[in-house]
């Protein structure tokens, strides 16, 4: 194992003001502000949903997802690639800082530690026989996808860059405090539980464009089954159950930083019925560049009118984004992506994105407390 797991983990506990202990149950605490225990109603009750998780259980897949998709980012503004990045305490504990390669990458989704080659979880096979049957054994990642409103896209990506970087520290925020609820099954002496253990060991990679080459400013959030359990000190598997109840929570804060940086860039904004809008940009161009949104929509309605009602309206959407992408197009430099968009549009949409212009210089972006994250107002 790389370093003392206790020694390494310290410095970034402190940073963050949580306990210096190997008790990490302090994270619980964020589950106790009204905007989480509103969040996660918002989230039985329906609504926008800008944070997506999805599990990962098949390695092939995912190093197929890998090389296709999150080996680089897209090309934006200035022309450079973006990389993916580290991210998560149990990522530090492991050394595993900058830019996300693939060996290592790979070794995370093996269970193996990415320097000595150890394994650090107890299963290690992808998949398993039951009843006859091939099942997955564990998972390897879970994926985590963040994505701003259409209209903080649109003006991203076609004429301000500095909202890009807002959009990458609202989603590191984010994944910041979705790390305090990270936790570990608990199976030791006949316990039969979780345990939260605060750390995650995470690789991010933003891109900029959808399937149809829309402006589609997102972040993938990849998380990897493994965290360090300090009461038994060993790694273990991640339970990401808590994660997943706290995702309302984390859209929210994600959200409220976003929202606050565009104001502070001098920019204007909406509220919407399922979130919000930077002021001025026509419906008609958000409209315009969600074809990939359009087409999931008839095609789930087609589906259902053909076969009746579906229970889970949710997971069919999910089937058909599957069924019906098609292969992503790389590597198209900036200038031809506007180029693109501009054509695209008439020119009184084009002269209504160019009246919207920020008012006031941005100071600098301050630390957010937990208790004030929610959505705009």
């Amino acid at each position: 194992m790389h370093g003392n797991p206790e020694k390494d983990i310290a410095p970034w506990r402190k940073g963050r003001g949580v306990p210096l202990t190997k008790n990490a149950c302090a994270f619980r605490v964020c589950a106790a502000c009204p905007h989480y225990r509103r969040a996660c109603r918002d989230s039985r009750e329906g609504g926008a949903i800008v944070l997506s998780p999805k599990p990962q259980l098949n390695l092939a897949n995912a190093l197929g997802y890998f090389r296709e998709h999150l080996s680089t980012g897209d090309y934006y503004m200035d022309g450079h690639v973006v990389a993916g990045q580290w991210c998560g305490i149990a990522a530090s504990m492991l050394g595993l800082e900058g830019v996300v390669t693939e060996k290592k990458f790979l070794a995370m989704c093996q269970g193996f530690h990415p320097d000595t080659g150890q394994r650090l979880t107890m299963r290690h096979n992808t998949t398993r026989r039951d009843g006859g049957h091939t099942v997955s054994n564990r998972r390897v990642f879970y994926d985590f996808t963040i994505s701003p409103p259409k209209s903080v896209s649109v003006v991203a990506l076609y004429q301000d860059a500095r909202i890009i970087e807002l959009h990458d520290h609202a989603a590191r925020m984010m994944m910041d405090e979705l790390e305090k609820f990270a936790e570990t099954r608990v199976r030791k002496d006949g316990a039969n539980g979780e345990r939260v253990t605060g750390g995650m060991a995470a690789a991010l990679f933003r891109h900029d464009t959808s399937r149809e080459l829309d402006p589609h400013l997102h972040t993938h959030c990849v998380v990897f089954n493994a965290t360090y359990d300090f009461e038994e000190e060993k790694w273990k598997a991640l339970h990401a159950t808590g994660m997943y109840r706290a995702q309302k929570f984390a859209e929210n804060l994600y959200y409220h930083e976003l929202a606050k940086g565009l104001r502070q860039l001098g920019y204007d904004i909406v509220n919407t019925p399922t979130g919000f809008e930077i002021q001025g940009v026509p419906e008609s161009v958000i409209a315009r560049f969600s074809k990939r949104h359009q087409q999931i929509d008839a095609e789930t309605k087609k589906r259902i009118e053909m076969e009746g009602l579906h229970s889970n309206e949710k997971a069919l959407r999910e089937q058909v984004a599957h069924d019906k992408r098609r292969r992503k197009i790389k590597n198209m430099p900036a200038e031809q992506l506007r180029s693109r968009w501009s054509a695209e549009m008439p020119e009184s949409e084009r002269a209504s994105l160019a009246k919207i212009e920020p008012t006031k210089l941005p100071p600098p972006l301050p630390e957010t407390s937990v208790e004030n994250a929610g959505c705009p107002n």
